[in-house]
């Protein structure tokens, strides 16, 4: 991964396509259309050598997860959506409603 300081902010340009994956991951984790954005906040020190991991904090990231892992069906026929990405799926009563880009999704009035 490419990462170029540009004066005041970072570009980061992947170089394969596992690197494409990881950041399009990284780009839905911290942007929220509809929602807040989130922060990257640096912890401990950087030990500037080859190999030495940079850690950051993703701060304003929900623990959704918690609540997430109880399972959540379509109570009749809709369409839910992601408020992410915008992704629509159709769903009939009793159905799963599945989890995109980190996040349950919602159902369509």
């Amino acid at each position: 991964m490419k990462l170029e300081l540009v004066k005041n902010h970072i570009e980061l340009t992947p170089q394969n396509s596992e690197e494409v994956a990881a950041l399009d991951q990284l780009w839905k984790v911290m942007s929220d259309c509809v929602g807040k954005e989130k922060k990257l906040v640096p912890m401990g020190l950087y030990v500037a050598e080859e190999g030495k991991p940079a850690m950051f904090h993703i701060e304003g990231l929900q623990r959704a997860n918690e609540v997430q892992e109880v399972e959540v069906f379509a109570p009749f026929d809709c369409e839910v959506y992601c408020r992410t990405c915008n992704k629509l799926i159709e769903l009939k009563a009793g159905e799963q409603i599945p989890i995109c880009c980190g996040k349950r999704m919602e159902i369509i009035d």
